[in-house]
């Protein structure tokens, strides 16, 4: 049984019209009559505008025009149908998308996401040496007259704390700690060490001398210098104190060296005293062969020279 759009093209072709001609006479674009006579209806305006481009086209064919309207109207019941059969068929939704499962397994993959980020977090601050910041002393080696000295840190809650293999458990809640270190004289090693959980340790040292007043005022009070100056021709020296070289090499004849000691200078010439001592406004001549040291003793202010 032929359809509408058949009936159509036939009628048109039977009587030799042109698509054009039909277009000019009925005002209807070319291009709908084309849908029309191909069944492809989806492609007009509407179904209300398509029934009427049909009735005007039989119409104009000489076809009844209620016949193929009523034919029209069969096809399109026949379209609405298949199409509603392709809506009951369409593919179910899997449970997993339904919206309340779905918002579910969402909720717990964020959460789930939320503390494996955090455990990553938490284990990188640990895997890093922890933070010990000394505030004070603010460097890491000084000097004091003091038999003690406070250190004085920054750390995180959690880390522990040991003062030269001491342990400390005054941290606040902020990780700041004080501790008092007592001192001996001479140089002193403070050395601090934060360690966290994992066994992971931040080191600092502080050296710390520990001066004795009395000496370093004593030593002060008897420090003096004096010049050396060669004579005749270039002399050899080599002047000491307290086992510290002063100067050793060789002075150009009328040119001199200044040299601070404490309490005593010991100066070897070699065989050949070519010399002058000057101190203050005082000078001393040593020369003469033979090998010897001169020794230059200081006390209350003055000197004594002698050889040995």
């Amino acid at each position: 049984m032929k359809n509408v759009s058949e009936i159509l093209q036939e009628t048109r072709e039977s009587k030799n019209i042109s698509i054009e001609e039909v277009s000019k006479i009925l005002k209807i674009k070319q291009t709908f009559i084309i849908a029309l006579e191909k069944g492809e209806y989806d492609k007009l305006p509407s179904q209300s505008t398509t029934k009427g481009f049909i009735k005007i086209y039989a119409k104009y064919l000489g076809i009844n025009t209620e016949n193929i309207i009523a034919m029209f109207r069969r096809e399109c019941k026949v379209v609405e149908g298949h199409q509603m059969k392709n809506k009951k068929n369409k593919v179910r939704i899997p449970f997993i998308l339904h919206s309340k499962t779905f918002f579910t397994i969402l909720t717990i993959i964020i959460i789930l996401g939320v503390i494996i980020i955090y455990a990553l977090h938490e284990y990188s601050i640990y895997k890093t040496p922890p933070i010990l910041t000394i505030l004070s002393p603010s460097k890491d080696s000084i000097s004091t007259y003091n038999s003690s000295i406070t250190i004085k840190g920054k750390t995180q809650i959690g880390n522990n704390i040991t003062i030269n293999g001491a342990g400390i458990s005054n941290l606040d809640t902020n990780g700041d700690f004080s501790v008092n270190v007592g001192l001996q004289y001479g140089m002193n090693k403070i050395v601090i060490i934060a360690k966290n959980q994992l066994g992971i340790v931040n080191q600092r040292i502080v050296d710390v001398d520990y001066l004795n007043k009395q000496a370093v005022l004593q030593k002060q009070e008897d420090t003096f210098s004096i010049t050396i100056k060669a004579i005749y021709s270039p002399t050899f020296v080599e002047a000491q104190s307290q086992n510290n070289t002063l100067y050793k090499g060789i002075i150009n004849a009328n040119s001199s060296i200044k040299v601070t000691g404490v309490s005593s200078i010991i100066i070897n010439t070699g065989e050949i005293q070519n010399i002058e001592i000057y101190y203050h406004s005082k000078s001393y001549i040593m020369n003469g062969n033979g090998l010897g040291l001169i020794l230059v003793k200081y006390k209350n202010g003055g000197i004594t020279i002698s050889k040995s």
